[in-house]
Order: structure tokens, then sequence, then C-alpha cells
């Protein structure tokens, strides 16, 4: 975790921004999955360090904290410009955050936002599941709103990638049409792998019955930058799990969901520019929300 400024207002915290000195961190990619994506199919992860090492690349990364925003203007200040200046932007994996970039496209300002700890309109999380991630990311956009404008200019104007965009679960139930393809794509890359998964259905210890065929399991989003003629564009990436069984060697009863093997497996489904066109435009309201205070 890099040293990080604390800015308040109205002696209320309004977001953390990176220190100039610690901007610049050192990425490795793998080729398999780490931490919580450890034994995952077909993903690859990114590893931060602040220290360098052989292969490894100079790239600016931006944390994430929940209920906090982070902030970081892509602006190299090292007085040595070890393994050249870094010409990709990371930040952590998104599955409701919202990531708003500003400012010039030489210099650009981003932001990470996270609201998991607030349901600012009391909704009950089981029944009125879409109304708080609604609520969530209006919230976002108004503490975002409260921070000045980058000192560098304001350039292109603040644009945001939200649960809505990289989600395409975030706000509605998962079209049967779509919820086909992924399965169909997920099929694909097994063949590829020569991997038979399994159909039907199987039956657990406690009677409860599991379709063993491929599964959409999980959504999520990447957020990444690129700087390419000395000017940076801003992607996000739409990420969607899969979860496919094969039989256990040996087991014949394929009746039980004990004799089979599950894994998970990554697809990616869309990469979509954002910024500096594109994606959603948040207008810089004047006055500004009721927030801090």
């Amino acid at each position: 975790m890099p040293t990080v400024k604390t800015h308040q207002s109205a002696g209320v915290t309004t977001h953390f921004s990176i220190d100039s000195a610690e901007r610049v961190a050192w990425c490795n990619i793998e080729t398999e999955g780490l931490g919580l994506y450890k034994g995952k199919k077909n993903i690859h992860a990114i590893s931060i360090s602040t220290q360098r090492a052989d292969h490894w690349f100079p790239c600016f990364w931006l944390p994430w904290g929940g209920d906090k925003t982070y902030k970081v203007t892509l602006v190299d200040k090292r007085p040595f410009k070890v393994g050249g200046e870094p010409k990709i932007f990371l930040t952590a994996a998104v599955d409701g955050c919202s990531v708003f970039v500003e400012g010039t496209e030489e210099e650009p300002t981003v932001y990470h936002a996270n609201a998991m700890g607030q349901n600012p309109s009391g909704f009950d999380l089981n029944t009125q599941r879409y109304a708080v991630r609604v609520d969530r990311s209006m919230l976002m956009r108004d503490r975002l709103l409260a921070i000045p404008e980058p000192k560098r200019g304001t350039g292109s104007g603040l644009r945001v990638a939200e649960g809505g965009d990289y989600m395409i679960d975030f706000l509605q139930a998962l079209p049967p049409q779509e919820e086909q393809r992924l399965k169909d794509e997920a099929a694909q890359w097994l063949r590829k792998k020569k991997i038979q998964p399994g159909q039907g259905t199987a039956q657990g210890a406690n009677g409860a019955v599991r379709d063993m065929g491929i599964q959409v399991e999980a959504h999520q989003g990447t957020v990444f930058g690129v700087k390419k003629n000395k000017r940076w564009s801003f992607y996000y990436q739409r990420r969607v799990s899969m979860k496919y069984s094969t039989p256990k060697s040996g087991r014949t009863d394929l009746s039980k969901t004990k004799n089979w093997n599950t894994y998970s497996m990554w697809l990616s489904a869309e990469v979509v520019k954002f910024w500096p066109t594109g994606g959603n435009e948040v207008p810089r309201i004047t006055p500004l929300p009721n927030w801090p205070g």
C-alpha cells in the first residue's frame, strides 16, 4: 500500500491521494490467478510491488478501500525514470466500485470510489438489491463531485466506469440470450482444451439437486489505462466467471455431486473505451452537492 494523504472538508474525510513519490509501482503479468483467483482457469493476474525486479515494468497503481475514494494524477515524479515512463495504469478488480477519470489526456486524474458500507435509502438488501446499487452508485458520484477539479486543468470531461457498465447483472437480471452466449463461449474454450464438461443434474448430500452443466457464476470488471503517443485512454473489461464440472476419476455413479470435480474459469466478455471519449459523462455540478456536511 503506497503512502497516502488524507483530504478533508468541513471536518469530514472526502478522499485519499497517493503520495507523489509513490505513484509508480512495478508490475508483472502472471500466467495464473493469484489470491482469490488462485486455481481459476483461463485467467492472468498482475503482481504489484514497490520493489523493482527483473522483467517487471513500471505502472501507475491505484489501490482501493472499503467506503473510501482514492485519487492519483498520472505524473511520474521519480527523480530517475528507471525502467522508462509508465504507460499502463492499473487498479484493483471492481465488482460495484466506480472509477472516474478527468483532466488532460497527457496527465489525467483517476479516482477509485467505493460505497460498500453505505445503504443511503435504508433498503432491504435482500429484496431491493438493484435499488441499493443505484443509490450507492449515485452516492459515489456525489462524493466525487465534492472533490475539487485537478489543478492541472480540466481537459477532457469527467467520465465514469461503474457497476452497471462492467457487470451486466448489476441493475437487472442476466438476459437469457446473454447467459446462453456466455455458456457457448465457455463450451468453445473447454473444447479447445479437450475438456468435456458435465451435463444433467446430480444430488448433493443434503438432497439438493444441482445442475452439472456450464453455469454463469459471477460478474466483475477490470479498469485499466494505456498511454500511447503521450496521451492516455481508459477502458473497462467486463469479466464473467463460469462454473463447470467433470467426473472424478474412476467414479461411475454420476447422480451424486460427490463424484464430480467443479472448477471456475473466466471469460473476457467485452472491452470498452470510456475515456476521454465514450462511457458516461458526469457533469461537474455547481454548486457542489451537500456532501460532506
